[in-house]
């Protein structure tokens, strides 16, 4: 039992169970009748870890969950053993009211994440006995409208795009070797991130990825053009950006640091910009454009899915959108009034 947490025999006595105590006991200490959010943030974030959630998981999913409790703190609450059904309902109306930082109000899909991780801590609060019903269990989120999916470039947009950086000195060279890897593997800006110079198998053509999104790790195929780049960087440029002490990530900075998520995003789409493409360029554009452009080329679903590291088929099957200009081709030569010119 927590020192800091404390019972009297009146409690126990009213107590309709034992697990009822139990609930008290594990819903940690309470100061001056204020709930301690920092405190369940921090075992969440234990919690995440332990199941080996990425650092920016347990990062987004922290900051979340804390506005949550400050809600229900606002509400009165003193722990989160607490939680009702009417608490949950009302954070889901408040955020209807959330901005953005551009002003804006959110929108379907930010605020299903957002009750998507408040269901994830209550499951969390249950597993440890602090609740023992489950009050978001029939709480209904709106089913977000689709939407048209951006510009994507086709493969002359890609080959400019990859001639555009200066590969005569060190940083042209690196994002030469970052957009090749990008466009061959179709990997994630974190999983791009978190790659250690070992993890490139030159022999074998192919990329471990231990940290992929959801902890889940695969090894991909690498083109020969592709590493060709690489291992050019390798040789020629990361030895001049690299500083002392070694820590083994693949891609670095000017100051021979690992690069931040921001700064890649910027690198990549800075590129699409002097490569003047008419569409903004992002790493998730060329995931989205190596998988378009593959299935294209007759590329087998199931093997796209794992090319891709999907658990489902359902997210793989975002990737298969159909081109205007091959819907315009089919309609050009299946449909029966265009045979009659």
């Amino acid at each position: 039992m927590n020192h800091r947490t404390y019972l009297d025999l009146s409690t126990m006595e009213n107590c309709s169970s034992w697990l009822a105590v139990v609930a008290l006991v594990l819903s940690g200490p309470v100061k001056g009748g204020v709930m301690d959010v920092k405190l369940w943030e921090e075992r969440f974030a234990d919690h995440l870890r332990s199941y080996r959630r990425s650092d920016q998981t347990v990062a987004s999913y922290s900051i979340q969950v804390r506005h949550f409790l400050e809600f229900l703190r606002g509400r009165g609450l003193s722990s989160p053993a607490e939680l009702k059904r009417a608490d949950v309902e009302a954070y889901q109306v408040s955020l209807e009211h959330v901005l953005t930082f551009k002003g804006t109000p959110l929108t379907i899909s930010s605020k299903n994440n957002k009750i998507s991780i408040t269901r994830a801590f209550i499951k969390y609060l249950r597993r440890a006995n602090v609740l023992m019903t489950d009050p978001a269990r029939d709480i209904v989120c709106p089913r977000p409208p689709k939407t048209i999916l951006p510009e994507l470039p086709n493969e002359e947009q890609i080959e400019r795009l990859l001639e555009t950086p200066d590969t005569s000195c060190p940083l042209g060279l690196r994002d030469r070797a970052i957009l090749e890897l990008f466009y061959s593997s179709a990997l994630r800006n974190m999983e791009l991130r978190m790659l250690k110079v070992g993890d490139v198998d030159f022999g074998r053509l192919q990329v471990r990825v231990y940290r992929g999104k959801g902890g889940r790790g695969r090894v991909v195929p690498l083109g020969e053009t592709a590493a060709a780049w690489v291992q050019q960087y390798l040789v020629e440029s990361r030895p001049q950006l690299i500083r002392e002490p070694e820590h083994g990530f693949l891609f670095v900075s000017y100051r021979g640091c690992p690069l931040k998520c921001n700064r890649l995003i910027e690198l990549v789409a800075r590129n699409g910009e002097e490569a003047k493409l008419p569409m903004r360029i992002t790493p998730h554009v060329l995931r989205h454009s190596c998988a378009t452009h593959m299935l294209r080329n007759n590329v087998r679903f199931r093997h796209l899915q794992e090319f891709l590291g999907h658990v489902t088929p359902s997210s793989t099957q975002i990737y298969t959108r159909v081109e205007i200009s091959d819907l315009r081709e089919a309609h050009r030569t299946c449909h029966p009034r265009e045979h009659l010119r």
